[in-house]
């Protein structure tokens, strides 16, 4: 996960979630869930595995 602050508004970010499989693992787990959340535990961002992912990537970008 990266988050970037916006240079000109500093309430705005970028939130980058890149998920893969271990080295040893051709796919991601398929029950995998990931949710991000803000300071009020409201989901930022949420990524799920299907049964063949081999990689899930979400971006998002606003004030949170």
């Amino acid at each position: 996960m990266r988050v970037k602050q916006d240079e000109v508004d500093v309430e705005k970010m970028q939130v980058y979630l890149d998920l893969y499989p271990l080295e040893d693992q051709e796919y991601l787990p398929p029950s995998l869930h990931v949710m991000i959340l803000d300071e009020d535990s409201a989901s930022v961002i949420e990524a799920k595995a299907k049964n063949d992912s081999t990689k899930v990537e979400r971006r998002r970008w606003g004030a949170f």
